[in-house]
This record gives C-alpha cells, sequence and structure tokens, in this order.
C-alpha cells in the first residue's frame, strides 16, 4: 500500500511539473512558437506545391 501511495505521490509531482514547466514554456517560447509554425506552414506549403 505504501508503494502505492508513493507512486501517486510522484505521479501527482510529475503531472504538476509538466504543466507548470508547460506553462513556463508557453509564456516563454511564444514567439519562438509562432516563428516555428511559420517555418513549418511555409515549409508544408513548399512540400505541397512540389507535389503537386
Amino acid at each position: 500500500m505504501e508503494g502505492a501511495s508513493t507512486k501517486k505521490i510522484l505521479g501527482t509531482l510529475a503531472a504538476v511539473a509538466a504543466v507548470g514547466g508547460g506553462f513556463y514554456l508557453i509564456k516563454k517560447g511564444k514567439k519562438l512558437l509562432a516563428g516555428a509554425k511559420m517555418n513549418f506552414a511555409l515549409l508544408g506549403f513548399r512540400i505541397h506545391k512540389m507535389n503537386l
């Protein structure tokens, strides 16, 4: 029973860390992400044009 509760606590901490890290990355990397999305869209568009 002790092992299960420890796993639960660790899982909760991991989830909290993942969510917190995600929010941090969203805040810090919004401009970077926007740039990456633009590049990805352009790249996808180029590949799409090449296939046609």
